[in-house]
């Protein structure tokens, strides 16, 4: 859905907790098993109740070592030369 807008009053369908459709400013209802909200925003997340982290969480919520490292890059280079060597 591109160039849509979510209805910011009625336009979450959920049944339960489940997020299972959305209605856009002009009406038209999209289901779906899944959502990506990849608005800059996160307005269907932030309307659906669902939680969500701002900016990064710390490495250790999920035990990642790598989480951020861009390959090719000299730091990063370095870091996983150091990780791989110890």
């Amino acid at each position: 859905m591109v160039h849509a807008r979510l209805d910011l009053k009625n336009g979450v369908i959920k049944s339960g907790a489940k997020l299972t459709g959305l209605r856009t400013e002009d009406g038209h209802e999209y289901d779906a098993d899944v959502f990506i909200d990849a608005t800059y925003e996160g307005d269907l997340m932030a309307k659906a109740g669902v939680s969500y982290t701002l900016g990064r969480e710390a490495n250790a919520q999920y035990g990642e070592q790598l989480n951020g490292i861009q390959p090719n890059t000299r730091r990063a280079t370095s870091f996983l030369r150091e990780l791989i060597l110890s």
